[in-house]
């Protein structure tokens, strides 16, 4: 009997040597960091898509939610827009009939121009103004995208309002110098416009991120362009190509391509100047 315990302790004896010798675990991998930082060479553009659309499958109502703010916005907007328009082609034709009613012939040319010059400034005054009403909601989404992206806060339909007053001069001024330069580079066959928003596409992000000025924005935006222009050739291609899919899907489109062109946009802009204090050539 004591031969069989000897056996059986020495049998235990040999499997705990057996245990220690063992290697140990290899430590688990480390989780990919879901924000790529200017400490490398800058991801690949499809890489950063391949982000976009795993986080949004994730919970893809709450990307849906998130652009309600966009679907608001553009209501307004075509409101505006289509107010303008009817106004203003109320006036000209008043000052074309008040105008030959007073002067006749002369008076009607008089009220022709009037009438032109009245249209035209409802008319853009109303696409302007709905500039000024949808930047601010377009930006709002995009510190909640950011949020999301960068602490996990969760998505919600109130991301389109919950920090719409912030930097409001800012957001306006960046919006209104990007949106002319679109306009300026229309007059040259709808190229010129391509070639602007490409060179600025940066600039809402660097509101976004590091709340710089719009001249200070502007000038990175084209900086970043002009070093990289392949890379950033990719990642504003596929912006224009999801608002382009969008605009053939009602209401939904505008509402989930807002949200997931941040995502993307801001993956892309903190892989250039990070998300940390605002670099020396933004300040």
């Amino acid at each position: 009997m004591q031969d069989n315990d000897e056996l059986a302790n020495a049998i235990e004896e040999l499997a705990a040597k057996a245990d220690d010798a063992k290697p140990p675990p290899p430590p688990p991998a480390a989780e990919e960091p879901k924000l790529h930082r200017p400490d490398g060479p800058l991801p690949q553009v499809g890489k950063l898509l391949n982000s976009v659309i795993d986080d949004a499958k994730v919970d893809f109502a709450s990307w849906l939610l998130a652009g309600l703010g966009t679907l608001v916005s553009t209501i307004l907007a075509f409101m505006l827009i289509i107010g303008g328009y009817i106004g203003g082609f109320a006036l000209l034709f008043g000052f074309i009939i008040l105008g030959a009613a007073v002067a006749g012939e002369d008076g009607a040319a008089i009220g022709n121009l009037a009438g032109m010059l009245s249209w035209m400034v409802l008319m853009f005054g109303g696409i302007g103004l709905s500039g000024v009403i949808g930047a601010p909601i377009t930006s709002s989404i995009g510190r909640a995208v950011l949020a999301h992206i960068r602490d996990d806060e969760p998505l919600t339909a109130a991301a389109g309002f919950s920090t719409v007053t912030q930097d409001l001069p800012k957001v306006i001024g960046t919006s209104l110098l990007v949106s002319t330069a679109v306009f300026a580079g229309m007059c040259f066959f709808y190229v010129g416009a391509l070639v602007a928003s490409f060179f600025l596409h940066f600039a809402a992000a660097a509101v976004v991120v590091h709340r710089v000025n719009p001249i200070a924005a502007v000038s990175l935006s084209v900086k970043a362009a002009l070093k990289e222009p392949g890379w950033h050739l990719g990642v504003w291609g596929l912006g224009v190509l999801m608002f382009m899919i969008a605009g053939n899907i009602p209401f939904v489109g505008v509402m989930i391509a807002t949200p997931l062109w941040w995502a993307l946009t801001l993956r892309a802009y903190i892989a250039v100047y990070g998300d940390g204090p605002a670099p020396g050539e933004l300040a």
